[in-house]
């Protein structure tokens, strides 16, 4: 079964051994992949890929995501561009451009959210809900959805037996474990 890899080590050299993939730091291999377990690789931070690497992790159809350290993407080396699924691309591309599309995507997406919301806090989403039917905007619902999830933070805040310092969502860097633990899993 193939592996989505991630890679964190500060100041690694990522590069090809025979079949598989190294992770090296400094002199030492800290780990070495066989090439037909990775699915994917994910470069958190410093990390540095030889070209050798590149063009064998091409070859064999692996994506390579570059994230700065706090999760953010700088960019995806892919050879998919145009493989077989270049049709449904198309289409995405097609889903975009189209507003209507969208908008009507987004409420799908945000729907889910406030109704897995009132499902973990027991608060009731009725009035969200309604008002995320009649938005005409993406700006409205991404309000509709800023407002959810600051109701569910202070949700967080006031049922959290151990809050270590947690007061609200906040980015880069997360100031306490909560807002860690919720950066790490977006």
């Amino acid at each position: 079964m193939k592996e989505v890899i991630f890679i964190t080590l500060q100041g690694a050299k990522i590069r090809r051994k025979d079949n598989q993939i190294a992770v090296v730091s400094g002199e030492d291999v800290v780990s070495s992949i066989p090439i037909n377990r990775i699915e994917s690789i994910f470069l958190l931070g410093n990390i540095e890929l030889t070209l050798p690497a590149v063009n064998f992790l091409l070859s064999k159809k692996v994506d390579v995501y570059i994230l700065s350290l706090t999760g953010k993407q700088k960019g995806i080396i892919t050879n998919n561009t145009f493989s077989s699924n270049y049709r449904q691309r198309l289409k995405q591309y097609k889903a975009f451009i189209d507003s209507e599309h969208r908008l009507k995507l987004a409420k799908i997406c945000v729907e889910e959210k406030l109704k897995k919301i009132e499902k973990f806090t027991g608060t009731s989403m009725k009035h969200m809900l309604n008002s995320l039917k009649t938005a005409s905007s993406i700006s409205q619902i991404l309000g509709i959805e800023g407002t959810a999830s600051n109701l569910m933070f202070e949700y967080f805040r006031q049922n959290l037996k151990n809050t270590s310092g947690f007061k609200n969502r906040q980015y880069n860097p997360p100031p306490d474990p909560v807002n860690g633990s919720v950066h790490q899993s977006v």
